[in-house]
């Protein structure tokens, strides 16, 4: 499957169960995609490597911030 691709174990089960947003996969999708434009390296970073759960993730010896931005 390939989420299992893209996506962390924790980030899967967030996706499965989660209930309050309208299409979870594309939501989390979105923000794994931002994150990996910030730190330059586009979809070519193991994906699976990053947790996009939280607001903030750190790589390579730095912290990004997650914001969210209401459409």
């Amino acid at each position: 499957i390939i989420q299992d691709i893209i996506f962390t174990e924790e980030e899967i089960d967030w996706i499965k169960y989660n209930i309050e947003i309208e299409n979870p996969l594309t939501y989390l999708w979105t923000r794994k995609e931002a994150l990996l434009k910030a730190i330059g390296t586009g979809l070519f970073q193991e994906m699976r490597t990053l947790n996009t759960l939280k607001n903030q993730v750190y790589w390579n010896g730095v912290y990004y911030k997650i914001d969210e931005v209401p459409i």
